[in-house]
């Protein structure tokens, strides 16, 4: 339960009015309006420090993914790399360095998709190549008796 400043004031007022009816003076009423003073702004400085260890946690998690990103990347494992970088992005999106990292990583997949699609052509020319170089020598054969000598 998160106490607010109203609730401070509104229990402060309460003991103030108790105390006045109870014959207290000025000086006594003081002491009380010092020390809720003084719990109000010692919930307050831990608010404000329990807000900053949330934005200092959600920080580290940004750094850490970005790190485990930025190995991954390094490493050529790009699709497990973006996961890193998009995870950083969904903690803070405005940041640019996860997008710039993104962009570079769709071109590098695109670059292994083409190299594996000209890869693959290549394989299957060369395949092409051999079975008519076999063909040529099965050819050559057939017409020249004399190349199979024992």
């Amino acid at each position: 339960m998160r106490i607010q400043p109203k609730d401070i004031q509104e229990a402060m007022r309460k003991i103030m009015r108790y105390h006045r009816e109870q014959g207290a003076g000025y000086t006594e009423l003081l002491k009380y309006k010092t020390s809720f003073d003084k719990l109000a702004d010692e919930i307050y400085r831990t608010e404000m420090l329990l807000g900053k260890d949330q934005s200092f946690k959600k920080r580290q998690a940004y750094e850490d993914a970005v790190k485990c990103g930025n190995i991954f990347f390094e490493d050529k494992e790009f699709k497990k790399a973006r996961a890193y970088f998009e995870r950083a992005l969904k903690l803070f999106p405005e940041e640019n360095y996860p997008h710039s990292k993104m962009k570079e990583i769709d071109v590098m997949l695109k670059k292994n998709i083409d190299r594996q699609e000209k890869d693959a052509v290549d394989e299957k020319d060369e395949k092409e190549i051999i079975e008519s170089q076999v063909k040529m020598i099965k050819a050559f054969k057939m017409n020249n008796p004399l190349w199979d000598v024992k």
